[in-house]
């Protein structure tokens, strides 16, 4: 019934966990009749930021295109969660749009690696921290909060993936450290690598070695030339792609 419809909204607290489950239940809650506006703008925000921690990247864009006569205009205050999440994940979407498709994945040139580093991803962590900063506690800020988690996570697998070495300056952009850095509330980037995904670090160097490298002295793989460089952000995205198996 609605009031255990408006329960479970409400009682809603992580998107990490029975990621599917919440998924399925909030397309169920879509059909309800009646439905508030409230109620409404909770359950898309909660569904995107499930489809996200998914990588489901396909059906998360649907989602946005089944309200978008809500979504077009930006001051609308219909759904003001659901519309300030989807703006904050839209670089994450638009480089799903333009380099992978469900057959291959587009080459990409130098200028697209230096635009996805330094705008796609740092802006999406900027964007979800806006988002924390201004939710006030409320739903949209602690999804925002744990989509930074996930990303991050998501990264730290693929550099481990694809690195013998990573420069600490790099990997902050990849992280997303290099624009939370002065949040205190972010879980510092050390304690991060080295408790959580057991990675080692050159001070002398300034390198990260992650987990399971060779350690046999290679170079950086990005520093090897543009043609590695794209090679590795190729895999990336290869890796971006694959869902996930862990929620």
């Amino acid at each position: 019934n609605t009031n255990n419809m408006n329960d479970w909204i409400y009682s809603l607290s992580s998107i990490l966990n029975n990621t599917e489950t919440i998924v399925e239940k909030c397309q169920e809650m879509e059909l309800q009749p009646n439905l508030s506006f409230q109620a409404l703008d909770t359950i898309l925000v909660a569904q995107l930021a499930a489809l996200v921690h998914l990588k489901e990247y396909t059906r998360a864009k649907d989602l946005s295109r089944r309200y978008s006569s809500l979504v077009r205009d930006h001051s609308s205050s219909h759904l003001p969660q659901f519309l300030n999440l989807w703006r904050a994940l839209k670089p994450l979407f638009r480089f799903h749009s333009q380099h992978l498709s469900d057959s291959s994945v587009k080459p990409l040139t130098n200028a697209e690696t230096t635009s996805f580093e330094k705008m796609q991803i740092a802006t999406i962590y900027e964007s979800l921290n806006t988002c924390i900063a201004t939710g006030g506690g409320n739903i949209l800020s602690v999804f925002a909060r744990e989509l930074q988690l996930s990303i991050r996570d998501t990264m730290a697998k693929a550099i481990e993936r694809i690195y013998d070495v990573i420069h600490i300056d790099h990997c902050k952009y990849l992280l997303g450290y290099s624009t939370l850095e002065k949040d205190g509330q972010q879980q510092n980037m050390e304690e991060y690598l080295f408790k959580e995904r057991h990675w080692t670090f050159e001070s002398s160097s300034g390198l990260w070695i992650p987990r399971n490298s060779p350690l046999d002295g290679k170079e950086e793989v990005f520093g090897k030339g543009c043609d590695s460089r794209i090679k590795s952000l190729t895999k990336y995205s290869e890796f971006l792609e694959r869902p996930s198996l862990n929620a």
